[in-house]
């Protein structure tokens, strides 16, 4: 039950935090409590699913992974719209929100004392 705390104040830390960086033109400041109710929801999911990192080293593994697989997608969206940022923000959003709930699984996971087991 503390791990989960861990893991929620971290999602809720960090969507609080782009709450703060992100200017009110790209993402209202109205939207942002769903914002992280989603992330939350998205991450307790993700942390009840068989498949899900069990160790703090998958967890950290997951996050490169993530930012890996947000590069290639931001390149790839790039091809057809050229060279716009907003034809990338797609992207950096879902690769952004990805990595806040595999770090609040990483969180949660430091908390647990979890040893790496993968």
């Amino acid at each position: 039950m503390k791990a989960d705390f861990i893991g929620f104040a971290t999602a809720g830390g960090c969507c609080a935090l782009l709450a703060w960086l992100v200017p009110d033109r790209y993402v209202p400041g109205r939207i942002w409590p769903f914002i992280c109710v989603g992330v939350a929801v998205c991450a307790w999911l993700y942390w009840l699913h068989p498949k899900a990192p069990q160790s703090p080293g998958a967890w950290v593994k997951c996050i490169g992974w993530i930012l890996v697989c947000g590069g290639i997608l931001a390149a790839i969206n790039a091809i057809p719209y050229g060279a716009a940022a907003k034809s990338r923000l797609a992207a950096v959003y879902v690769t952004v929100f990805a990595v806040i709930v595999a770090a609040a699984g990483l969180a949660r996971s430091l908390a647990k004392g979890e040893r790496n087991r993968a």
